[in-house]
């Protein structure tokens, strides 16, 4: 299985909400996102920048951590999980939300997704992030499988803040 990775670091939550809006900009529906980090390390901000990037208003996303499950439109559907208190993989199993990995034309962005990865499907793009202090963040996206790879690839071509 082809793979590849990515690693970006940023300096601000404005610069984290741009890296988000970049790649939300290039997906098309059918991706899976997967995020890890500690709490506080940006993944909602990142979230709200994916949004952002796929014409939704970046300002009603919030982190669905009471309802594990939000669904937002735009230019196509964004399923935003947070199954950070998810004790078991199972339990997602039971809510039924293993079937949004199935809407080719919607994205599904999962936060705490180290929970549940044996559930998920092998290609996917990986998004780890990291505290390197207060304010900046290291990011290594992992990219398995070709389409996730061309993804990285065309991310890794655009310059920061430079919209097509």
């Amino acid at each position: 299985m082809l793979r590849q990775t990515l690693t970006h670091t940023t300096h601000s939550a404005h610069e984290t909400h741009e890296l988000g809006e970049r790649l939300g900009r290039l997906l098309q529906g059918g991706e899976v996102i997967c995020l890890e980090g500690e709490l506080g390390t940006g993944k909602t901000c990142l979230v709200q920048g994916i949004a952002e990037g796929m014409e939704i208003d970046s300002h009603c996303i919030s982190s669905p951590t009471f309802t594990l499950h939000h669904e937002y439109h735009g230019r196509i559907s964004l399923h935003h999980l947070d199954l950070y208190r998810i004790e078991h993989p199972e339990e997602i199993e039971k809510l039924g939300l293993l079937e949004l990995l199935d809407d080719e034309k919607g994205v599904v962005v999962i936060e705490w997704a180290e929970k549940v990865q044996k559930l998920l499907p092998e290609e996917q793009l990986a998004i780890r992030i990291w505290w390197e202090d207060e304010n900046t963040r290291r990011f290594e996206l992992h990219a398995v499988g070709q389409h996730y790879c061309d993804l990285l690839r065309q991310f890794a071509n655009q310059s920061l803040g430079n919209k097509p």
